[in-house]
């Protein structure tokens, strides 16, 4: 069974756009906006091994940040939790201007290749983001498939 990540989704799908059921993280809001243009009918997505899928990321932040350290991570169908790393590193390469930003809603699109997937696997992919004093900022996950290139 997969950890805490399944427990429930308790945000209407329809908040998200284009049909994801998020999945909240406890004790840190759940994104303003989600989408991932290579699954344009909501989760749960179904990639190819190696697609570089990208993930647009939007969230309301309090005050004015610093740095936005990201955790990135794959959970297996058996409850194995790998970090993936994002290409931008911290999310404030992946803002438009760069940080300091905010306060205010922000926005950071990561172009990512997840790897280590078994062919035909489900796996949650779970992006946490937190600010320059560890706060939370937004985090969420979604459930995908992944299946064998051609």
């Amino acid at each position: 069974m997969f950890k805490f990540m399944l427990l429930a989704t308790l945000i209407p799908a329809a908040v998200f756009g284009a049909g994801f059921n998020i999945i909240p993280c406890p004790g840190i809001p759940l994104p303003t906006h989600f989408d991932i243009p290579e699954c344009p009918n909501g989760s749960p997505c179904d990639f190819r091994i190696g697609q570089t899928i990208t993930l647009v990321i939007s969230f309301q932040a309090n005050t004015a940040v610093q740095s936005i350290p990201t955790l990135a991570e794959i959970t297996r169908y058996n409850g194995e939790v790998h970090n993936f790393p994002l290409p931008s590193g911290d999310a404030c390469n992946a803002i438009s201007g760069g940080c300091p930003a905010g306060p205010g809603e922000l926005t950071v699109r990561f172009p990512v290749v997840v790897g280590g997937i078994l062919p035909d696997e489900q796996v949650t992919i779970t992006v946490t983001m937190r600010d320059q004093n560890n706060a939370g900022l937004t985090c969420g996950s979604i459930v995908a498939m992944f299946h064998p290139t051609n």
